[in-house]
């Protein structure tokens, strides 16, 4: 029973494929950015009770952002600004059953809007740049240690976005 628990982390830890190769070399969808939107999903209940709101979170990276130089759009401002863009920030947590153990992955996404080349009208938003490299088991008490892997993840984001709009 218990090794097939530990299978089941591994393979949700571990295994998950990460669409990360899309992503355009160097972060060039970066470059010219002046702001973005940020919005937080799936913060699972225990989280939730552990000091991990979603509004707590999403403020926590408005924050970090604005210290790094970014201009943060206004929770309902994004959808309005040219491009769309916003930051993505998904808490992927699941209980295992009969183990006080979660299956953690925090991803962050830049998503914006992208049109086809062949037909302007066309245009969706697209993921331009991720950060899916948190994938862990984590212990029912040490839920809140996810608070310094979003904010390592954002200064993953803030580095690739300084590197793009340094010498703008």
């Amino acid at each position: 029973m218990k090794r097939t628990c530990w299978r089941k982390v591994f393979a949700l830890t571990v295994l998950t494929v990460s669409p990360a190769w899309a992503q355009l070399e160097g972060g060039r969808t970066l470059y010219g950015l002046d702001e973005v939107g940020v919005v937080v999903e799936n913060v699972h209940p225990d989280a939730e009770r552990r000091g991990l709101s979603r509004a707590t979170l999403q403020t926590e990276v408005a924050l970090r952002l604005q210290q790094a130089g970014i201009r943060v759009l206004a929770e309902d401002g994004w959808e309005e600004t040219l491009g769309k863009p916003f930051l993505y920030l998904d808490l992927g947590i699941v209980p295992l059953d009969n183990f006080p153990v979660y299956s953690v992955t925090v991803t962050l996404q830049l998503r914006q809007s992208a049109c086809l080349v062949r037909n302007l009208i066309v245009c969706e938003t697209a993921i331009t740049w991720e950060d899916a490299s948190v994938r862990r088991a984590v212990s029912v008490s040490r839920l809140a240690s996810l608070r310094q892997d979003v904010r390592d993840a954002v200064d993953r984001f803030t580095s690739a976005y300084l590197a793009q709009n340094s010498k703008r």
